[in-house]
């Protein structure tokens, strides 16, 4: 049985959300992804090696709101197995847009990416039931269970509230419905703190 965390990458490293795109491209130090966090030390996004010293290229001097735009990102569970990740409806999201995934163990902690590579080597290597199959192909798409946590997520959407920083949990429907250029109405934000009044989801 093939596992998530045995074709996740270390690739990454967390940097702040205050750090200037020079220092940032220096922390990285040869890895591909930043995995970005605000001084709360809550995930708000995702920049690659190539994004940073694009920035740098055009003189920007801050990762948000510079660099970091777009709150939507896939996270998936350390311990899910990897078929389960092929059969998801989120699959050609992955493949076609994210490029990766954020790994997640059960104490909700960032421990590896799943990249479109790493999907694409897993079907190809015989350990798949979907290969040569199109990729991306939600002919039969396999609908996540709702009290799957931690490292046993299942491929899921989420969505950075930029006002309050709460990650939403979405459905494959909903991510495209927030893709649009003008998405109308936009939903209210999960974030369940008693403290915080309810509002929309904020997208930048």
């Amino acid at each position: 049985m093939e596992l998530v965390k045995d074709w996740m990458s270390s690739d990454f490293k967390i940097i702040r959300d205050d750090m200037s795109p020079p220092d940032a491209i220096a922390l990285l130090a040869g890895d591909s992804y930043g995995v970005v966090e605000n001084a709360s030390q809550q995930m708000i996004g995702l920049v690659t090696a190539s994004e940073l010293e694009g920035a740098i290229a055009a003189n920007k001097t801050s990762l948000v709101p510079d660099i970091v735009t777009s709150p939507q990102l896939l996270k998936v569970g350390s311990e899910l197995e990897m078929q389960t990740v092929v059969n998801s409806p989120l699959l050609k999201t992955l493949v076609q847009e994210t490029k990766v995934a954020l790994v997640i163990d059960d104490a909700n902690s960032i421990i590896g990416l799943l990249t479109a590579d790493a999907i694409r080597q897993f079907i190809h290597s015989g350990a798949s039931q979907q290969k040569g199959t199109v990729l991306g192909n939600d002919s039969n798409p396999y609908v996540p269970g709702t009290q799957l946590e931690g490292a046993y997520s299942p491929l899921t959407a989420v969505c950075i509230c930029f006002e309050c920083w709460h990650d939403n949990t979405l459905s494959a429907d909903q991510w495209a419905a927030l893709k649009a250029t003008s998405p109308e109405p936009r939903p209210i934000c999960q974030n369940p703190d008693p403290g915080v009044p309810q509002h929309l989801l904020k997208l930048s």
